[in-house]
């Protein structure tokens, strides 16, 4: 309840107080209008950018599919982001028509995770990507053929995936397998794994999938491959609209009540079951251990309530993770958002050389020029080698002085191409650097407009 002022003076003083904290709000969201404005301004994301997501477990080449496709250090990117988000963002230019974005998802089998939480961030970034009017062509699925079964980590991957997608996006996945390399070295490898394909297409692994239009593709760790891969989904009429960004936007749904957060919340309220009916059967043990006085078996039994109640306590806070809506999301990585923004501002600012690009030239001509030098005097060499071999003992001398001088041009060219080549690759080490920097940032500023919009419209939503 609000005291009544005892003074006229102090009504004033309320009155005043209410007056320009009213004017200080609108002041305030004033300003973040005109910040969104500025930021929006800069946003380079061009109209021609369309994005893919990667999916599948830890280990099964999404980063090595990277690599190749965008010439980027994807372990560069990973460390750039591990204290903030595990979701890796990585481009390259499709046919001179598009600017693809690629998002590296985590696996649903990180040790270090729960998977409650690694499907919120998944869910926000194509979410808000989709809030955000970006066109999403689809996502890769990537899977190692090496596995002689499909392990239950792999198939939970499979089925998160499918929940997140919805059966009407099928057409827009593409199911690679991948690490076909590693069958060559064993009798009838590819033969094994053919047949480890057709296995994958049974009903309850890729077979719905693949009735419904996705297509299932084979990896064989070229660039050709990986190109073919992504030709699939970009080369495709429109763009998608998955299950989980129609739920979590358009329908407004909390995480838990997706299709993919439902599937998730069902594995983990039948693990916390199956521990509270452990430690049930626990207390009983205990109580007769009491009963018969044998304080060892009373220790054994005690460690091991205590340890099923702390999973308990842990699938339940990861149930948790799903009881959260989009909005929720937004407010509460606006902040953390408007900080990544601005220290990768400043990262790009520090490491901002107009020159570098001039330099990248300048270096990879001296480099093509030396080799070009480096690869006659070789040719010259051998030449006059075969010559000496043929000509008069008077001659032998002079020409032996002769090769002797173009060995010495030799090694002389051969240092200034290792030197110039230590320059351009690390000129472009900085390049592929900057290159994360400026991805993390266009996609992080995209977020914060998103998290911007949904932190002032909040009362609106859940």
């Amino acid at each position: 309840m609000t005291a009544k002022p005892s003074h006229p003076e102090d009504q004033d003083v309320l009155m005043t107080t209410a007056e320009d904290e009213g004017a200080a709000e609108s002041k305030a969201e004033s300003m973040a209008l005109k910040s969104n404005e500025q930021l929006r301004d800069s946003l380079d994301f061009s109209e021609d950018a369309v994005v893919i997501a990667l999916m599948g477990g830890t280990g099964a080449g999404k980063s090595t599919f990277i690599s190749l496709l965008t010439d980027e250090d994807v372990g560069i990117g990973h460390n750039l982001q591990s204290c903030t988000t595990e979701v890796g963002v990585y481009n390259f230019n499709y046919k001179d028509r598009h600017t693809v974005y690629l998002l590296d998802t985590p696996g649903f089998d990180d040790t270090n995770r729960p998977d409650s939480e690694i499907l919120q961030e998944i869910a926000f970034y194509l979410a808000a990507l989709y809030a955000q009017k970006v066109t999403l062509a689809g996502i890769i699925y990537l899977h190692r053929i090496t596995d002689t079964r499909v392990s239950g980590s792999s198939l939970r991957n499979l089925r998160i995936l499918q929940n997140l997608c919805g059966a009407d996006a099928f057409d827009r996945v593409v199911l690679a397998t991948t690490m076909w390399s590693t069958l060559d070295s064993v009798e009838g490898g590819h033969e094994i794994g053919l047949q480890r394909c057709e296995e994958l297409r049974h009903p309850e692994f890729w077979g719905e999938m693949v009735q419904k239009k996705s297509i299932m593709k084979e990896h064989d760790g070229s660039l050709a491959s990986a190109f073919s891969i992504i030709s699939e989904l970009i080369d495709k009429e429109g763009d998608v609209v998955l299950n989980i960004q129609r739920q979590m936007v358009d329908q407004n749904l909390s995480l838990d009540e997706t299709d993919a957060g439902r599937y998730l919340q069902k594995d983990l309220i039948e693990a916390r079951e199956k521990y509270e009916q452990e430690i049930a059967e626990l207390k009983k043990n205990i109580e007769q251990a009491i009963a018969e006085q044998d304080a060892e078996a009373i220790d054994i039994f005690q460690q091991e309530k205590e340890a099923a109640e702390s999973k308990v306590e842990t699938l339940q806070n990861n149930n948790n993770h799903l009881k959260v809506s989009l909005s929720q999301i937004a407010t509460r990585e606006q902040t953390n958002f408007r900080s990544r923004v601005s220290g990768l501002e400043d990262s790009l600012a520090a490491t901002s050389d107009p020159a570098a690009e001039h330099r990248l030239k300048a270096l990879e001509a001296q480099l093509l020029q030396v080799e070009r030098e480096l690869q006659e005097s070789k040719a010259k060499n051998e030449q006059d080698i075969s010559l000496q071999r043929m000509i008069h003992e008077q001659q032998v001398i002079a020409n032996t002085q002769h090769v002797a001088n173009l060995q010495e041009t030799i090694a002389s060219l051969e240092k200034s191409h290792r030197v110039i080549k230590e320059q351009y690759a690390q000129e472009s080490r900085t390049k592929r650097q900057r290159k994360s920097l400026t991805n993390m940032l266009i996609f992080d500023k995209l977020l914060l407009l998103f998290n911007d919009g949904h932190h002032r419209r909040g009362r609106h939503f859940r």
